[in-house]
């Protein structure tokens, strides 16, 4: 048999390395809202009712850990900075932290000039942090937190449901109902003087970014359309036309892993987008997992082997975790290390002309059959172009399927036997 090794990490193959399970709560019945993990095993996951739960093994068992006497308090928000310490927001105004990593929870705060409900907390260090909601009908809140406190930074406008922070005063974004904007600076002072100044108008739902400090970031529509990502840090966004309607979604690149991106699409299924290292593009999302309940939001955090974990929350208690291996990692070129072998590299091309082309370069005259699956494993075509000589052979794949379908930009397997050899090359195929 063939033994490959990697010479260029360039592409990860979401489908095949993954895996995915249900480690939802048992027997739970409320809707989770939120969830925040810290490492791949310790994480806490809050919603309806006052639920807020602690697993410290990766979702195998849940610990309640509510501070609440009754059930009456939603839960909206939580956030963690390190084992420890942490935060939850809920509706009613109310912020409690815990510091013991939540065996006691502390009221913090509670804005009681009006009735609020907190939608999203966005913590960067132990003074540095942010939370949104809404008041009233149809507006808008926004708290800072420092060294003092708790203080309101400001209200109005529409409903602001998410805010991101790479740290410090400027680089924060915030989405809602009304458009995605960046806090910028437009007097030094003292005291200096911030605004919001509207990016993209639109209703959003969702952003995040690959980590704080990234330049590769998503932000998502609420109401199903199009959304936007960014690939400079959040100073120019592309609309993403691929024809998935992404409602939330998480960015991850760890140090072993391109970046890569999961969302909740409308009817509740997990979709998976990659970043090529080569082209600098994202590929179109795609089909990753089909939770059993809906999901309302979706999180990421890396392991110490650079693993990618997923952890996606939604109704009736449910959680649901992904694993992107470090070991599955692929590259879009290999080379035999054996070179009496028959196959001695393999790489993929590009798309030319509507067909996907393939170069494989062979130690002597061989019959070849390929095999191009896509990223659930499904077989979408067999090729059997003969025998091919010794030396470089290229061959062209139609990118419509043997069932008549057309490959969709996206992550793609292709199997290369030849003789008793066989070896598999990953690519992604783009618009």
């Amino acid at each position: 048999m063939l033994s490959i090794r990697t010479m260029l990490v360039l592409v990860v193959i979401a489908g095949t390395a993954m895996s995915w399970e249900d480690v939802s709560i048992p027997n739970a019945t409320f809707a989770l809202r939120d969830v925040s993990f810290v490492s791949p095993e310790v994480g806490w996951v809050a919603g309806d009712g006052g639920a807020v739960y602690k697993t410290v093994n990766g979702g195998d068992s849940w610990i309640k850990q509510s501070p609440f006497t009754n059930d009456e308090c939603d839960v909206q928000a939580v956030d963690f900075i390190n084992p420890q310490v942490g935060w939850i927001a809920t509706e009613g105004g109310y912020i409690y932290k815990t510091s013991d990593g939540g065996d006691e929870w502390v009221e913090e705060y509670h804005y009681d000039e009006e009735y609020i409900a907190f939608r999203d907390l966005e913590m960067s260090t132990l003074f540095d942090g942010w939370a949104c909601g809404q008041r009233g009908a149809a507006s808008g809140i926004i708290f800072q937190y420092g060294m003092t406190g708790w203080h309101k930074e400001m209200s109005g406008g529409h409903y602001i449901l998410e805010i991101y922070s790479h740290g410090g005063q400027t680089n924060v974004f915030r989405v809602g109902d009304n458009d995605l904007r960046k806090r910028v600076l437009v007097d030094p002072g003292p005291p200096p003087d911030y605004l919001w100044r509207t990016i993209i108008p639109g209703v959003f739902r969702n952003i995040d970014f690959c980590h704080p400090g990234s330049l590769l970031g998503w932000a998502t529509y609420k109401a199903g359309f199009d959304g936007y990502y960014t690939m400079d840090g959040g100073m120019h966004w592309s609309e993403d036309i691929s024809g998935f309607k992404a409602s939330d979604v998480t960015c991850i690149d760890t140090s072993e892993l391109v970046p890569m991106a999961w969302g909740i699409d409308q009817d509740g299924y997990i979709i998976n987008s990659i970043y090529s290292t080569i082209t600098g593009e994202w590929s179109d999302w795609a089909f990753c997992y089909n939770p059993q309940y809906p999901i309302n939001t979706i999180c990421s955090v890396e392991g110490p082997d650079g693993s990618a974990y997923i952890y996606a929350v939604g109704n009736n208690g449910g959680v649901y975790k992904g694993v992107e291996e470090a070991s599955f990692r692929y590259s879009s070129e290999t080379e035999a290390n054996d070179y009496n072998s028959c196959i001695t590299s393999a790489r993929y091309v590009g798309k030319t002309n509507g067909q996907v082309q393939i170069e494989i370069c062979l130690a002597q005259d061989s019959d070849i059959h390929f095999r191009i699956y896509d990223v659930t494993g499904r077989l979408l075509t067999n090729i059997y172009p003969g025998t091919m000589q010794t030396g470089t052979n290229n061959i062209y794949i139609d990118t419509v399927n043997d069932a008549g379908e057309a490959m969709h930009p996206g992550v793609y397997l292709c199997n290369i036997e030849a003789g008793n050899e066989q070896t598999s090359l990953p690519f992604v195929l783009l618009k």
